[in-house]
């Protein structure tokens, strides 16, 4: 990274480059705040999201036959493979599969 970072900024000594490094430290704390600022503290992962739509699977009854249940966590897994959707549609389609499952298997 060093060699690549010295050739694209014109860097021609070890002072340059130490004075370089010092510059981009001391906007490192600013850098932090605004990443903070913008995701925020409710921010959710993608592995969040996936233990969720592996949470709503596991609620399928457990009067459904395995099938039942084994498509139940296919479907968790195609709608985690899936880039097109968005986290709310996943949620609301496993959602909607387990109520759909629960009235039929009370």
């Amino acid at each position: 990274m060093k060699p690549f970072i010295v050739a694209y900024e014109g860097i021609k000594d070890q002072e340059e480059w130490e004075e370089a490094i010092d510059e981009v430290m001391a906007q490192a704390p600013l850098i932090k705040e605004i990443v903070d600022h913008y995701s925020g503290p409710d921010r959710v992962t993608a592995k969040k999201q996936n233990e969720e739509l592996d949470r709503i699977a596991t609620t399928v009854p457990k009067s459904a036959p395995d099938s039942v249940k084994r498509f139940a966590d296919r479907a968790a897994l195609s709608l985690k493979s899936n880039p097109g959707w968005g986290f709310d549609k996943k949620y609301q389609f496993m959602e909607k599969l387990v109520a759909e499952v629960s009235q039929s298997y009370k």
